[in-house]
């Protein structure tokens, strides 16, 4: 999973990106909440801590109230007359560095603490007097049988102040109301002193299981680094387990997770071995190799732990894990850079559905590549500054001999380097842009077909998009709008999906394009021929046209084995009343081939290379 803070109108969101498995990752979940009062008040409740978040050091939110509680932020108050005292405690995370320095500020009030000691304070200094008056107009015995006391209470006033709690019992005999005095002031440090560790505990500890957070875990690790010539951290993430809480229920999860928790705890004794709760039912374990100990001998032992069964309401069962593993000081020598590459090989693990995966060399800077060109093709939608394109590639009517028509292709050139489409279109997804994406490509697309018309050049353009981009809510509506505002018919658009895209949320996509089918626009398979649909899973489906894979093309004039698949593919497609589309089509044999075959439409180099708009156009022209 992957999380993200974003500023937008000065105002904070969380975007959380989760992966979807069935079992294997089919697409992504991407979940995004707004941070206002009412979250930053159950953030409060929950913690007992006020909650501030703070970009370059300025307030975005907080759980202070806007109105009385600013003031008192990080500010320190006099107290008697050298001494001062925070009004709170507080902690500083950062959570990234770019593009928004975004940082939390937990804020534990001490005042409540205070209010109570410094009544008691003015109440006793009151009394002190008092007393110390009385002793000396009685006699100097009595004098010197309370000052000594009270010596000791306003020595033990100004330890509190400075934060040590803790005093020794009275040495010398004093009253019974001094005594009791003394008692109720000790018990009021010991409680002051209680509440301290408390609210240090919550910030640095997760609530549910009691493991360390991530930023205690990184802050720990970084001690202890160097105390052992090797370090193993293991990243686990659990199989399936929301449909654990889908089928069992959220209070069964959340004892899963406890499970988990307290079965890490127990695998070491060495005092150096630290156990967190990363987030969901991501956890982290960071173990010592002592010098009789191997790597692999230690993950085998802690895997074994994992796979004994747990537990949970008298029913005992047994629970899948991913596990990703790096190891100091072969894979980094920082605690951040180490724990980022555990989560980097966990990622692999789940990508490569293997129990236990170890962090390659090369990983890191290809996952930082990722990041770096997800934020570059963001800031490239925004500015529309020309590096993203569309290309078109024609496509031939076998039947009429006539161009009629293209696909549409997106390009970037970045700086001078091009960027494949397959590498940031993937990307796209997995960061949530494809939506985005997807808009942009429809909005050009459709721009350019007015142009065109006005030129002279009629041709039906076919789109690539995602399931995603159908998931989405407002996809439908956006589209129906570009029709109308550009006055393109809705039959000269086709939608090309893959069969991965279609087989992924089954249901709701064949809902989405019957939609579509009603409103004029077409439907078409793309790269058939090396998904997963089956013959009954195709004759449901509510599509127009058949685009067999290039893989079966471009070697049709020498494979008969491919020119048999082809052949039958393109009569199963007739027979369905599909559109047959040739893909990858390299030479004159393999078009005459598919000629014979009855193929529908071809498009490939052999015909034309995908051309940006201009090229097309005297392409088109020229052609005919």
């Amino acid at each position: 999973m992957k999380l993200q803070f974003l500023v937008f109108n000065q105002e904070l969101y969380e975007i959380i990106i989760l992966p979807v498995k069935a079992p294997r990752i089919i697409g992504y979940s991407i979940i995004g909440f707004k941070f206002n009062d009412k979250v930053m008040s159950e953030l409060k409740r929950l913690t007992s801590v006020d909650v501030s978040f703070l970009l370059e050091n300025r307030i975005i939110i907080s759980s202070f109230d806007k109105n009385n509680d600013y003031s008192l932020f990080n500010q320190e108050q006099p107290y008697f007359f050298i001494f001062k005292r925070d009004s709170y405690k507080n902690k500083i995370i950062e959570y990234s560095k770019a593009p928004y320095n975004i940082s939390a500020q937990l804020s534990a009030s001490l005042n409540s603490s205070y209010k109570a000691f410094d009544s008691l304070i003015f109440s006793s200094i009151g009394f002190s007097l008092l007393i110390l008056f009385i002793g000396i107009l009685t006699s100097r015995f009595m004098a010197g049988s309370l000052t000594k006391p009270l010596k000791a209470l306003v020595s033990m006033t100004k330890e509190f102040a400075k934060g040590n709690y803790l005093s020794e019992d009275l040495k010398n005999k004093a009253s019974v109301e001094v005594e009791r005095l003394f008692r109720r002031f000790k018990t009021m440090g010991t409680e002051i002193a209680s509440r301290e560790r408390e609210i240090k505990f919550q910030a640095e500890h997760d609530i549910l299981t009691g493991l360390y957070n991530r930023y205690s875990l990184i802050s720990k690790l970084g001690i202890i680094l160097n105390r052992y010539r090797q370090i193993l951290l293991i990243s686990i993430d659990i199989r399936g387990f929301k449909g654990i809480n889908d089928s069992l229920g959220a209070t069964v999860g959340d004892k899963c997770l406890k499970a988990v928790a307290d079965r890490l705890s127990s695998f070491s004794d060495c005092d150096d071995a630290l156990h967190g709760r990363l987030s969901g039912d991501e956890f982290l374990s960071i173990l010592a190799i002592k010098d009789k100990q191997t790597i692999e001998d230690v993950a085998k032992e802690f895997l074994d732990s994992l796979k004994e069964p747990f537990n949970i309401d008298d029913l005992k069962f047994s629970m899948n894990f991913f596990i990703g593993a790096a190891v100091y000081p072969r894979d980094g020598l920082s605690a951040r850079d180490l724990i980022r590459r555990t989560t980097i090989a966990l990622d692999a693990a789940s990508q490569e559905e293997v129990a236990l995966r170890y962090y390659k060399e090369g990983e890191d800077e290809a996952h930082l590549t990722r990041l770096k060109t997800i934020e570059q093709l963001r800031s490239v939608l925004s500015d529309d500054d020309g590096s993203l394109f569309m290309a078109y590639q024609p496509k031939l009517n076998l039947n009429s001999s006539t161009i009629d028509k293209v696909e549409c292709l997106i390009r970037w050139n970045n700086n001078g380097e091009w960027i494949s489409p397959e590498f940031f279109v993937d990307l796209a997804e997995k960061s949530g842009l494809i939506v985005e994406l997807t808009h942009w490509v429809i909005r050009k697309v459709f721009q350019q077909v007015t142009q065109w018309k006005e030129e002279g050049i009629s041709v039906h353009v076919a789109i690539n998009v995602s399931a995603q981009d159908l998931s989405h809510p407002d996809f439908l509506e956006f589209l129906l709008e570009q029709l109308e505002e550009h006055e393109i018919k809705a039959n000269q658009v086709t939608l090309e999906l893959t069969e991965r895209d279609i087989m992924n949320n089954e249901d709701r996509i064949i809902t989405r394009l019957n939609h579509l089918k009603t409103i004029g626009i077409s439907v078409s398979v793309d790269d058939y021929g090396i998904g997963q649909s089956s013959l009954n899973k195709l004759k449901q489906l509510p599509v127009d046209e058949l685009k067999i894979d290039k893989s079966f093309i471009m070697t049709l004039s020498e494979s008969e084995v491919d020119q048999k698949i082809v052949e039958s593919t393109i009569n199963l497609g007739h027979r369905l009343g599909m559109h047959v589309v040739a893909e990858g089509v390299e030479n004159e044999e393999s078009l005459k081939i598919l000629e014979t075959m009855k193929c529908d439409h071809i498009q490939g180099y052999f015909l034309s290379r995908p051309l940006n708009a201009e090229d097309f156009s005297q392409w088109y022209k020229k052609y005919e």
